[in-house]
């Protein structure tokens, strides 16, 4: 809805975590479902782009799923 320009109440991140914390345990065998693979979807960012998401968003201080999203808006523009 945000990359339709659709006016909703949600929050993106917050639905994420929602869904890992609930989706996770109800998978029977190992599944990688963290925050940020499940970003990785909305932006369109390559996995390899994970590792520096993470690594920069500790150092900043920052959430790297922002970092994603910020990430593709500047390689749209």
């Amino acid at each position: 809805m945000n990359r339709m320009d659709i006016s909703h109440n949600l929050d993106l991140y917050k639905s994420m975590d929602a869904k890992k914390n609930l989706m996770k345990v109800m998978m029977e065998g190992p599944v990688q479902i963290d925050r940020l693979s499940l970003t990785l979807g909305y932006p369109g960012v390559y996995s390899s782009f994970l590792l520096f998401a993470e690594l920069s968003g500790k150092g900043y201080g920052v959430d790297a799923r922002g970092i994603h999203n910020r990430e593709a808006e500047r390689m749209i523009s």
